[in-house]
């Protein structure tokens, strides 16, 4: 996946090792300065269709250099909701 925006230009963004391709990685993405959160309703960590977000910032992995800051997961018992289809602020 590539982040693009006028003022960082274009920034190559590697899913997660731990990603499937039916996890849906870059399903919705949010990016505010220098932070950006990327959707991947379709893993599993919580059950079946749980989904995540990951947090990235852009210098995590250096002068920028794109880096995983966090994984964000939902709480236990939310299987089939697919956290990570969309971001409301």
């Amino acid at each position: 996946m590539c982040v693009r925006s006028p003022s960082l230009g274009r920034d190559r963004l590697p899913a997660p090792g731990e990603v499937s391709a039916n996890g849906s990685f870059g399903a919705a993405l949010d990016l505010s300065g220098d932070w950006l959160l990327v959707g991947a309703p379709g893993t599993d960590d919580e059950g079946a269709g749980s989904g995540a977000a990951y947090l990235y910032n852009r210098y995590e992995g250096g002068e920028n250099a794109w880096g995983l800051v966090k994984k964000l997961v939902p709480p236990s018992g939310y299987a089939a909701r697919r956290s990570g289809a969309r971001f409301q602020w």
